[in-house]
């Protein structure tokens, strides 16, 4: 494919004229004329310089939000979004003019107190003290584009040599990872984490494949329905689980959808995610070992394009759980990333992770369905001998009988049963409001057609370490 600047978007806006939907594709590659198998090349003649990566502190959570503009960081960063996710220049442009553009949307970033999770300069030495530059990116999708593995483990190779410290990202297709003709035994995918520190994932249940009972554990899967095939339920935390073991371990994060992506195809969904469901995909995604999320908001239609096309309920619904995962984002992060440290609920609605953090126990419980859960007793290992556990953002508590919780849940609804006390109520608020984009819609003269090729559970633990 190719991209041209829409003159409308400065930035992240390109148009595109398909060259095959597995053909050249410009955005892997970040710098003009130079074909990705030589960017390691290019990024070996880079100096090394060793230990200048300034992890962020342990209290950050990563929530991010993929390619946009650099006009709509101060609305992501009133909703919660710490983190922008991958820059793309428009190749038409020089080198020069690609690097300018790239510097003004990562001063953009700075100037906000934003990470970065982006593909490098073409001179790699020059993010080499860019501390707000979180990780770099390998080419988005690179099992649907067909990259061979080896293209990027060099790649990996030569930026460690720059600064071996900083992480390098690679998010995958969740649906090709979940397609047993296609991923196979793993192999492939193997060695496509061979080329990562971090691993990430897309799959899109509602919008891109209309499957609600994927992220509804009420309702039954179809196994007359061919994409039922592997009977699992194909979401962020299943894919998570799998790409774990392939990764040997590795650091999984995942990609949630906010927006109806307006798809085509005989499956493609004709809505987009509701708020609860919004809030089930991402505490299922983290209760599943993820220790970071980016939302993917996009309008990708034949006519219409726009770089937000999530709803104003949905937006609420985001602003709320984003806060909830800043504040306890020190928690979250004390798990080991070779485990997702589930735990086995004898509530089959329900699912949950623990972690021990501070000489304090949490619980993490999920309805992940549509149904409301009415006074509902369940267990867990490690819950004998406990007589009460506080419930965080709550101020209440519960009496534990037995060993076991009874506790009601809504749609979606996510309880953190806490050994501590905690008293302080969390505000949705988290940062200053920023007025809402119109639900205008651009002409796709953008990245629309670039991100419609965006397509479409583990170890078990117990509450005790």
């Amino acid at each position: 494919m190719r991209f041209k600047i829409n003159p409308a978007l400065p930035e992240a806006g390109y148009s595109v004229s398909p060259s095959g939907e597995n053909g050249n594709f410009a955005s892997a590659s970040p710098i003009k004329g130079v074909p990705l198998g030589l960017v390691a090349a290019v990024v070996a003649a880079c100096p090394m310089v060793a230990m200048a990566y300034t992890p962020p502190p342990t209290d950050f959570f990563p929530v991010g939000v993929f390619l946009q503009p650099s006009s709509s960081f101060d609305i992501w960063k009133s909703r919660g979004v710490n983190t922008v996710v991958d820059f793309f220049p428009d190749p038409g442009l020089s080198v020069p003019q690609q690097q300018d553009a790239l510097n003004q949307w990562n001063s953009a970033a700075v100037q906000r107190g934003l990470y970065m999770i982006r593909a490098p300069r073409a001179n790699a030495a020059l993010d080499v003290n860019e501390k707000n530059l979180l990780a770099w990116s390998q080419p988005d999708e690179p099992d649907f584009k067909n990259i061979d593995p080896a293209v990027l483990t060099a790649t990996y190779a030569a930026l460690k040599k720059v600064d071996p410290q900083r992480p390098v990202y690679l998010n995958v297709a969740g649906s090709k990872v979940m397609t047993p003709s296609y991923a196979g035994d793993g192999t492939r995918y193997k060695d496509f984490a061979k080329s990562a520190d971090w691993v990430a994932n897309d799959i899109y249940p509602i919008t891109a494949w209309n499957h609600p009972e994927w992220v509804d554990f009420s309702k039954p899967l179809n196994p007359n329905d061919m994409y039922n095939g592997t009977g699992k339920r194909l979401n962020p935390g299943t894919v998570i689980d799998v790409l774990r073991t392939w990764s040997g371990g590795k650091r999984q994060m995942a990609y949630i959808e906010t927006s109806w992506q307006d798809l085509t195809g005989p499956v493609a969904g004709s809505r987009g995610v509701t708020p609860g469901e919004l809030r089930g995909e991402v505490w299922d995604a983290i209760i599943h070992g993820a220790k970071g999320l980016t939302y993917f908001p996009q309008r990708v239609g034949q006519t219409v394009f726009s770089h937000d096309n999530t709803p104003a309920n949905v937006v609420a619904e985001m602003t709320t759980q984003d806060a909830l995962i800043k504040s306890l984002a020190a928690v979250l992060n004390s798990g080991n990333d070779a485990t997702d440290n589930t735990v086995t609920l004898n509530n089959p609605l329900l699912e949950g992770t623990w972690r021990e953090y501070g000489g304090k126990k949490y619980l993490f419980v999920l309805n992940m369905s549509s149904a409301t859960l009415s006074d509902t007793s369940f267990k867990t290992a490690g819950l004998n001998g406990i007589g009460e556990l506080q419930v965080f953002n709550e101020l209440r508590s519960e009496t534990l009988a037995g060993g076991a919780i009874n506790d009601s849940f809504q749609p979606y609804q996510l309880h953190v049963y806490t050994t501590a006390g905690t008293s302080v109520v969390l505000s949705p608020s988290v940062g200053t409001p920023v007025p809402e984009p119109t639900g205008s819609g651009l002409l796709v003269g953008g990245i629309g057609s670039f991100l419609m090729k965006r397509r479409r559970r583990g170890i078990v633990a117990v509450f005790k370490k």
